[in-house]
């Protein structure tokens, strides 16, 4: 019986990396930060204007592009400035509503991201 628990122990612990290390999403050359959005100023804000985000990891080394999406509207910004723990953005011209920001990792595999954050539209 003890013979059996190391074995099972022997193989667990590789599996276990293994599994760590794709829920990361660690490509062989270290892990990927996923970027969150955490606050939006304005809130509110009209075609045109400046809007800054506050978070983390919203440098150009973790995101791509940037959009507003509501359902199966969605439309890109145009970025203005991007640091790890800021960026800003032009709102662009987009009907009255409430919009979610998202974000297109730089990530081995890309991904779109929905972001915990909405900048309204009047």
């Amino acid at each position: 019986m003890r013979r059996l628990m190391v074995v099972l122990l022997f193989l667990s612990v590789p599996a276990t990396f293994f599994l760590v290390a794709n829920l990361r999403g660690d490509d062989g050359k270290g892990t990927f930060a996923t970027p969150l959005m955490r606050e939006v100023n304005p809130g509110i804000a009209n075609a045109g204007d400046t809007v800054e985000i506050t978070g983390d990891f919203l440098d150009k080394d973790h995101v791509a592009e940037v959009y507003l999406t509501a359902g199966e509207f969605t439309i890109r910004v145009e970025v203005l400035s991007q640091s790890a723990s800021k960026l800003r953005f032009i709102t662009p011209k987009a009907g009255p509503g409430r919009l979610r920001l998202m974000v297109l990792t730089k990530a081995p595999q890309p991904v779109l991201v929905e972001q915990p954050v909405t900048l309204e539209i009047p």
